[in-house]
């Protein structure tokens, strides 16, 4: 091949690489802060990280400064938020910020290392159907303070050194450090990466010496075992007991949606799309005659699997579909580790086809247009989430706050109730999770419950009440001072008008 066209390669696959890039990044990062604050779950890591810093206290997540024994995930991702909070300020977008940063990292890594084991035009396609996973970004992951995006994060750089320690046995112990600080993300889930290790073994076990399973058990111990020592030092097995009791007894026990995981990615014309190109590059690969085909015969079947490049990330796709459809308990999210080796087996798969020569290569580039399609289809629908953020969850409140902050700063670290017909879950009189998470991060508010009969006792106090509601108060509220008269709701303090 000629200088001048191994440079335009070169040139192309950068130009791919920057291109798909700052599309993830625009996917992550534009407006991050504007969507209203989710209930479940990343208000509950706003305020923990917001009570870390408040209280001085980074081991021990509270709520309201109570233990919080309802969010039971280790802190990582709380000091990760506390961290942004305390270098940018107080914001949404502080909050955020770790989970679009992590996003940002795994769609590179995903895209380098495919780039290394299976070539560029593989990673192009890998690329290609990472950023068209549209709910990665819009739900409970890159674009949310939740767990997930640096669980995955983790979960993929441990996935990498399992690879890579097939050549270089040191690595083995950076799998076990990388899956101690995925189980400091998100907990239990971490398991599957345990049992992926397991069925990996038999094509590295033979690398490997003594001092490569003890440094992967020291890397292993090390995150996790520091946080548990200071948390047994607290409060003993409460909060283990707890973890154990909720992360897998109670996820488990009376659900019995098996197939919930198969019908979700199902319902997804960007995964069926990439699927159907997969199986007719498979079709392709199959009918074909190639020398490394030939080479292998004589070998047995379970030898020819373990002996494949790809078997790592089959192991891991199927692994994970398996034991969350096996678990009967469906949340879409759990799902998004599946997509990551999917993606790269998409890309893997499609550019082995590529590079058939004669007529079958015309067909395989027909397949590539399938996540093409794909990525079009997901396209239109980010643009349209992105121009819709400010209807994603209740904002009216943060809106109405941040008015009362900037029109009377005196307020801030105030004592505050609440009379709210929006609440999802608890009665009206009641603060939920967004709502306090939205009152700290804006004005270090003290929520308060009991609403209007307490609040009108409390004689410095704040009323936060929607317009709705104020004719049913209205016997009691008449005459006291409307501070902020906002869209959807009224805040009052207990002076009267003269």
């Amino acid at each position: 091949m000629e200088r001048k066209d191994i440079f335009i390669r070169k040139l192309l696959f950068a130009g791919m690489f920057l291109l798909l890039t700052a599309w993830t990044c625009v996917l992550c990062f534009y407006h991050l802060g504007e969507a209203g604050t989710q209930n479940w779950d990343e208000a509950i890591y706003g305020i923990n990280a917001y009570e870390m810093i408040q209280s001085g206290n980074w081991w021990i997540q509270t709520y309201r400064y109570a233990v919080d024994y309802y969010n039971l995930k280790p802190p990582f991702i709380m000091w990760c938020i506390a961290l942004c909070f305390q270098s940018l300020g107080f914001s949404f977008f502080a909050m955020r910020l770790p989970s679009a940063i992590a996003a940002v990292l795994l769609f590179v890594l995903i895209f380098l290392s495919t780039a290394r084991y299976f070539g560029k035009k593989a990673a192009i396609i890998a690329g290609i159907v990472f950023v068209s996973c549209t709910d990665m970004f819009f739900f409970h992951m890159a674009r949310s303070a939740d767990a997930d995006a640096l669980y995955l994060l983790m979960f993929m750089a441990a996935m990498v050194c399992l690879y890579e320690s097939e050549k270089r046995p040191w690595l083995f112990t950076g799998c076990g450090v990388f899956l101690s600080l995925a189980f400091m993300a998100k907990c239990m889930h971490m398991g599957i990466g345990v049992v992926v290790c397991i069925l990996y073994l038999p094509r590295i076990y033979k690398k490997l010496k003594l001092k490569h399973y003890i440094g992967a058990a020291i890397g292993a111990a090390l995150p996790t075992g520091i946080w548990a020592a200071v948390r047994f030092s607290y409060d003993g097995l409460a909060f283990f007991a707890q973890m154990f009791g909720v992360e897998i007894v109670d996820r488990v026990v009376g659900e019995s949606d098996y197939l919930g995981y198969i019908r979700y990615f199902g319902t997804k014309p960007t995964v069926l799309l990439a699927l159907a190109a997969v199986l007719g590059a498979l079709l392709l690969l199959f009918f074909q005659k190639k020398e490394e085909k030939r080479a292998a015969e004589g070998k047995s079947l379970l030898r020819k699997i373990i002996g494949s490049r790809l078997y790592l990330f089959v192991v891991w796709l199927l692994v994970s579909l398996a034991a969350y459809s096996a678990s009967g308990s469906f949340m879409e999210w759990y799902g998004y580790i599946c997509y990551l080796p999917f993606c790269m087996i998409t890309g893997a798969v499609l550019a082995r086809a590529l590079d058939i020569p004669g007529k079958k290569k015309g067909i395989a580039l027909i397949l590539l247009l399938l996540p093409v399609i794909g990525l079009g289809i997901s396209a239109d629908k980010s643009l349209w989430s992105l121009q819709t953020l400010n209807y994603e969850n209740n904002t009216d409140i943060r809106r109405d706050i941040s008015s009362l902050i900037e029109k009377y700063p005196e307020y801030r670290g105030a004592r505050i109730y609440i009379e709210n017909s929006r609440n999802e879950y608890c009665r009206q009189n009641e603060w939920e999770q967004n709502s306090v998470a939205d009152i700290y991060i804006i004005g270090d508010l003290d929520p308060i419950e009991g609403g209007v009969p307490v609040f009108v006792e409390d004689k410095d106090a704040l009323l936060l009440i929607s317009k709705n509601l104020f004719e049913t108060y209205s016997n009691v509220l008449t005459g006291r001072v409307i501070l902020v008269d906002g869209d959807d709701y009224l805040i009052f303090n207990n002076d009267f008008y003269g």
